[in-house]
This record gives C-alpha cells, sequence and structure tokens, in this order.
C-alpha cells in the first residue's frame, strides 16, 4: 500500500527516512514526522537493487535517493518524490570497480560520489535529473580500500576514508580532482570507517578501527590544521558510522560493540565535549543519522529489523519512536534522512 504523504510540524517540509539492508528487497523508505516518527512504508521500487545495499543517501535537494551495493552495477539510484521511488536510472556507462561502501552527493546535489573496492576505488559522477553522467576522471594518488567520502559544504575539497592511508583528502574544484592535501601530521591508528566534514566546514572527524576509534582535525584552506584531543570518555568499539548535525554542535557515531552509539558535544574552539548518555541501544550498530531538523537520531543495528529512532532535543536523546509497522527484512546497515520542499 502506497504510504501516507506525511508533512513535518517542524519544518513544513516533508521528509523520510531511508534504511539499507541486507536482505531483499534491500532498499526500504518511510515518511517521517518528527512529532509521530515511522509513516507507513513506501512501495518498493519498480526495480529493486540487486544485492546487499551497504550505503543510502538522499541529496540534499532531496529529489534523488542513491544505493551503493555488493555486486555489479554496485550503485544504483532513482528519482524521488512524496509519492515515492520514480524509475531507475540507467546505470553509469563506466561502472565503479567492486563492491560498493558508503555514498554521498555533493552540497549542490550535482554530484555523487562512491567508495567501492577495486580500482581507482573512489568514483565520482556528475549528477543531474538526466542521472549519472561520464565518471570524473580519478585522483593521480589512488588509494584502496576506500570506505566513504563527504564534500566540503563549500564543494571545495573532498575527504576519504580508507584502510591504508587512513585519512586522505582533495581539492575540489566543482567538477574535477585537484591536488592532493598533505595528510594529517598526526593520523590515528587502524583503518578509517567514516568521514564528516562539519557542517560550518572548519573540522573534519573521522570514525575508525582501534582507539581512540573518533578523531577530528582543524580545516581550512590549506586542508588539515591542528589535531583535536581525543574525547575524555572514548567509545569502546570500532566505529562503523558518523553523522554531524546540520549547526554542526553534535557529533554522533555507531560502533561494533555494546553500547553501540556515542554522541559528543562540538564546537570547533573545543573540540569535543562531556559525551552523552546513550540511549537503550545495546548492540553493534552499522551506522547513525541525525534528521534533518536535529530533532531525531536514528540507528541501523546489527540484528534482524533493527531501525531505531529517537527523540532528540538539548542535546539529550528523548523517547524512543515506535518502530514502523514494516520492518527492514534483514540486518540494517545504513540510514538516511531526506526532505522536500
Amino acid at each position: 500500500m502506497q504510504a501516507t504523504k506525511l508533512l513535518s510540524a517542524a519544518s513544513g517540509r516533508r521528509q523520510f527516512l531511508a534504511v539499507g539492508s541486507d536482505t531483499s528487497s534491500y532498499l526500504f523508505v518511510y515518511p517521517w514526522d518528527s512529532l509521530t516518527g515511522f509513516g507507513t512504508k513506501y512501495s518498493d521500487p519498480a526495480t529493486t537493487p540487486t544485492s546487499t545495499v551497504n550505503g543510502v543517501a538522499f541529496s540534499p535537494s532531496g529529489y534523488y535517493v542513491a544505493v551503493t551495493m555488493n555486486s555489479s552495477p554496485y550503485v544504483a539510484a532513482y528519482p524521488w518524490s512524496a509519492s515515492g521511488f520514480g524509475t531507475r536510472y540507467s546505470n553509469p556507462a563506466s561502472l565503479p570497480g567492486g563492491s560498493g561502501k558508503r555514498v554521498s552527493f555533493s552540497p549542490g546535489s550535482d554530484y555523487v560520489v562512491i567508495c567501492h573496492d577495486g580500482s581507482p576505488y573512489i568514483s565520482v559522477y556528475p549528477w543531474s535529473s538526466s542521472g549519472f553522467g561520464t565518471r570524473v576522471t580519478s585522483p593521480a594518488s589512488l588509494v584502496s580500500g576506500t570506505y566513504q567520502a563527504d564534500f566540503h559544504p563549500k564543494n571545495n575539497a573532498i575527504a576519504l576514508a580508507d584502510s591504508s592511508n587512513f585519512l586522505a583528502a582533495w581539492a575540489w574544484s566543482g567538477s574535477s580532482f585537484g591536488s592532493k592535501f598533505a595528510n594529517p601530521t598526526s593520523l590515528f591508528s587502524g583503518a578509517g570507517t567514516g568521514v564528516k566534514f562539519t557542517r560550518d566546514g572548519n573540522a573534519v572527524i573521522a570514525v575508525h578501527t582501534l582507539s581512540p576509534y573518533i578523531s577530528a582535525w582543524q580545516w581550512s584552506g590549506s586542508g588539515f590544521g591542528t589535531k583535536y584531543a581525543a574525547p575524555s570518555s572514548l567509545p569502546n568499539a570500532n566505529g562503523t558510522g558518523i553523522s554531524v548535525t546540520s549547526n554542526s554542535d553534535y557529533v554522533a557515531m555507531s560502533t561494533t560493540t555494546n553500547p553501540g552509539n556515542y554522541v559528543y558535544p562540538w564546537s570547533y574552539a573545543g573540540g569535543f565535549g562531556t559525551r552523552v548518555s546513550t540511549s537503550s541501544l545495546t548492540s553493534q550498530q552499522n551506522d547513525v543519522a541525525f534528521s534533518v531538523n536535529n530533532d531525531a537520531i536514528a540507528f541501523a543495528g546489527a540484528a534482524t529489523g533493527a531501525i531505531k529512532a529517537f527523540r532528540w532535543s538539548g542535546g539529550a536523546y528523548g523517547s524512543q519512536y515506535s518502530n514502523p509497522a514494516t520492518l527492514p527484512s534483514g540486518s540494517p546497515t545504513s540510514v538516511s534522512f531526506g526532505a522536500l520542499g
């Protein structure tokens, strides 16, 4: 049954929550309301993803949703409206080189970046209402084992978390890769599993394997700056996902071990603040996302059907929203909020 169109009382924008999963039909989207939470699940797209969805992202405009997958063609994208999925876009002419990881859109919704196995490990495509354009020439200094990339809010840089250099960044002209920035002088241990610029663009934060599991650096037009001190209360397990509020005052991460969720106040001057009390989650979480209005936080858990969302207000967890009537099949892998209007 087609989902009812919900209107957010908080913003006047129709909002949605997308969940990637490891079991058919692999992609599940729900109307989202800040007051009541999950609406009735949207009908599946006519052409569903072909395998486990490892990453899902709404475009900033809200008119598109993209996923990355384990098997060829490794990426899929759909038009999106308040009525649900449109016809799946044609595959890009040059496919990613292997299993897709995370996916992100540029701030103007005019480029999409996919991290994946296999050369060139990071693929960026122009994006429009016609779908994928010709893949952008890969950066001169290739990396391997890429996991997540993020565009700077000013659209002039791309940061990348990977398993070899752990964290890297390139200048971005708005249409092509420029020179690679010098690596941060104090890298973290382990492999990078997620990266986000703060929405004010003044810092870059990464989650990774091995303690301290989350690290941050100042960012400027010259690239990486001074590394911030680690949080006083560290996560206890490998990071799996990261999200930053749109006003850059909180950063959330998901982890592989109980409690699976960590949120820290954030400021450019002081870095990480005192950890927020955890939610009622007590197991591995695979991804995390703040809502468009910063008034909810959702986690994709490792258990079957484990998509959980909580109210978020004043820097604290509120009550948990009721689970959707139709849970995702299999284990959720990724989560993304989007909004139209």
